[in-house]
């Protein structure tokens, strides 16, 4: 398989790695200001306002709303009073172990249209990046490195539904691994 710096110049799959590793936020439609806005919320840890939540999820949702409630890629409405319920409790703790703590504490509020995904992504955030975001484009990208096919190649394996937390868990370790 063939590896292209940004430049299209063939590169070794170590270098692509160390190029790619740190473009997650530059995607067309995120802004130099959206991204700092991003890392400024992440930075914040554990003093989260409802508002950081709500502009967190528009970011992973890509949302256009600018206030007010949001509506997930399956079309489920999260309800902007989650994101001020998600601030209060990750306020209450200063310090994480592990990743699933974060995620089984966010679990327990029982949120709707949060799922497996989105929950992992307010991990990734409450971590202050300490644990990777999950992001299914970038375990394609992952898995057709290590399989040394071609994207399109891969089967991508949904996330198991978010009530089944070992299996979350598994499914969330072996990411973190490769």
């Amino acid at each position: 398989m063939t590896f292209y710096s940004s430049n299209g110049i063939a590169i070794s799959k170590e270098e692509f790695v160390v190029e790619y590793s740190t473009k997650y936020f530059d995607y067309p439609q995120n802004s130099i200001e959206l991204k700092k806005i991003i890392l400024n919320i992440v930075n914040k840890g554990f003093e989260k306002t409802g508002d950081d939540i709500a502009t967190l999820m528009r970011w992973k949702l890509n949302a256009r709303n600018i206030k007010g409630d949001l509506v997930n890629c399956y079309g489920r409405k999260i309800k902007y009073e989650s994101c001020v319920l998600i601030s209060k409790e990750i306020s209450k703790y200063h310090c994480y172990d592990n990743a699933m703590d974060i995620y089984n504490r966010l679990l327990n509020l029982k949120l709707s249209g949060f799922g497996t995904v989105y929950l992992l992504t307010l991990v990734w955030a409450v971590s202050k990046m300490n644990f990777p975001i999950y992001d299914k484009f970038a375990s394609i990208s992952i898995d057709s490195i290590i399989e040394n096919k071609k994207p399109i190649e891969i089967e991508y394996i949904y996330p198991p539904d978010k009530i089944y937390t070992k299996k979350v868990e598994q499914m969330y370790l072996a990411y973190q691994e490769k």
